[in-house]
C-alpha cells in the first residue's frame, strides 16, 4: 500500500535533485535511500559464524587487532583511580 508524504526541502536541494530525476521517480529514489540507510539487515547464525571465522583467518587483521588491544592495556596499571 502506498501512502502520500509531503516533504519540504531547501530550494538548493530541490534545484539539485529535480534535473537529475523525473518527477515520477523522485519517490522511488527517496524510498530506496531510506530503505538502504535506515533498515537493518539481520544475519543468520551461520552467516555470523562464517564472518567471524573469516576475520580470525585473516592474520594481518588479527595482528592489528592484537596490537590495538595491547595498546589499550599498556599503562592501565599506572592509571590514577
Amino acid at each position: 500500500m502506498l501512502r502520500e508524504l509531503t516533504l519540504n526541502v531547501e530550494e538548493t536541494l530541490y534545484d539539485t535533485l529535480m534535473p537529475m530525476v523525473e518527477k515520477q521517480t523522485i519517490g522511488n529514489l527517496l524510498a530506496e535511500f531510506v530503505q538502504t540507510r535506515f533498515t537493518q539487515r539481520s544475519y543468520t547464525q551461520t552467516e555470523l559464524e562464517d564472518g567471524y571465522k573469516a576475520m580470525a583467518a585473516d592474520e594481518e587483521y588479527e595482528r592489528e587487532a592484537m596490537e590495538w588491544c595491547n595498546g589499550l592495556m599498556n599503562g592501565i596499571d599506572d592509571e590514577t583511580r
